[in-house]
């Protein structure tokens, strides 16, 4: 009778495997689904011949050249924005940038969310950013200032200010702004100037 109980456990253990599996496979498949069904359903917008997908993280992305780029903003929301383009003649001129903040400042999360999103696409038209903080810190980054910047290697400052700007002093562009949404507009709208999709 002992053998006949294990070989009904035995079985009701398989049962419930088999059962636990089939589970764990439809929420797999349910996954997968939703989340095709989500891209079928991402906002696309044409602007310039170049077209922006809408994705899942709020981004837009657009591929440019054979290139993936990612912006927070449509050219469209900025198009209006006051902005030099000639400021970004040291960008257009070189293959590696120094890009750096105060590490002290009020919004230095805001400011390294919208560097790093800057040097990704960056890297994309082969230009290569060097992260760095204008004191020395324990991060291990090194310290850079305008002071660095040459014709060969621009600096970007990201500085805290009352008023979005960006403008260029000796091979420096200063890119000013006071809360993270116009960190990320100006990044994108340096970025939009720089593949010819703004002036």
């Amino acid at each position: 009778m002992k053998e006949v109980r294990v070989k009904g456990k035995k079985v009701e253990k398989k049962k419930e495997r088999v059962f636990i599996g089939l589970i764990i496979a439809f929420i797999m498949i349910s996954s997968v689904l939703g989340y095709f069904g989500s891209q079928s359903n991402a906002v696309t917008v044409l602007y310039n011949k170049v077209k922006f997908t809408g994705a899942s993280n709020g981004m837009y992305t657009a591929t440019i050249n054979k290139h993936n780029f990612r912006f927070n903003f449509l050219p469209q929301q900025l198009v209006n924005m006051s902005f030099n383009s000639s400021v970004l003649a040291p960008l257009r001129q070189t293959r590696l940038i120094y890009i750096t903040a105060d590490f002290k400042s009020p919004l230095i999360q805001s400011i390294s969310e919208s560097e790093y999103l800057f040097g990704q696409n960056l890297m994309q038209m082969g230009i290569y950013a060097i992260g760095g903080y204008t004191t020395n810190t324990t991060t291990g980054l090194p310290r850079i200032t305008c002071g660095n910047a040459t014709v060969i290697t621009p600096v970007m400052i990201f500085e805290y200010a009352n008023r979005s700007s960006v403008r260029l002093e000796n091979q420096c562009i200063h890119v000013a702004a006071g809360n993270r949404f116009d960190f990320l507009a100006l990044k994108d709208r340096i970025i939009f100037s720089l593949l010819g999709i703004l002036r």
